[in-house]
């Protein structure tokens, strides 16, 4: 007798026909789909999801590491001077620009002298940092538009972090 499992043909006799039969039928004993065993389909399937996500992580990390070159052309050392930022003290404020045209905040630390108050002037936001949120002091900011101040209260010594308004990327600043 010829069967036909997994595309190649296979000819049985006496014994190896209950052997041929066991492989045309899954394990409830419903026939095969398409000559394929029901493990054999979950494997394929596990597979290929296996696969997808492997592709699509590679394809994030490379994503990745071109916004960051176009953010830091120079390299490590330009991105680790532009972690942090000093305010400036002008007419009893301190202020500083952060850039977030890259999607991150530039820079992500900001260092503050206590019990002045902070103007944070922002560049245009889009997407995920469209907002900026300080979630200490009640504050929820649209920068869509670009050129928008956050004005914080005079800061005690400590850390505040903020975040875009969907709390996916953060910064914070430091009161010295």
């Amino acid at each position: 007798m010829e069967i036909a499992v997994c595309g190649r043909v296979h000819t049985t006799t006496g014994t190896n026909h209950k052997m041929a039969e066991r492989e045309r039928t899954s394990n409830d004993g419903r026939p095969a789909v398409n000559g394929r065993r029901d493990e054999d389909v979950r494997y394929l399937v596990v597979l290929g999801v296996l696969v997808a996500l492997i592709v699509f992580g590679v394809t994030i990390a490379r994503a990745n590491a071109a916004r960051t070159l176009l953010a830091y052309p120079n390299g490590a050392a330009s991105q680790a001077a532009a972690t942090s930022g000093e305010t400036v003290i002008a007419d009893g404020v301190q202020s500083i620009h952060v850039d977030v045209s890259t999607g991150v905040f530039v820079p992500s630390t900001i260092i503050a002298k206590t019990d002045v108050p902070l103007k944070i002037t922002y560049s245009q936001g889009s997407g995920c940092i469209s907002k900026v949120m300080f979630k200490q002091f009640g504050i929820v900011t649209d920068i869509s538009r670009g050129g928008t101040t956050v004005k914080i209260p005079a800061l005690h010594a400590g850390e505040y972090p903020y975040s875009c308004g969907m709390e996916m990327i953060f910064a914070r600043i430091i009161a010295r």
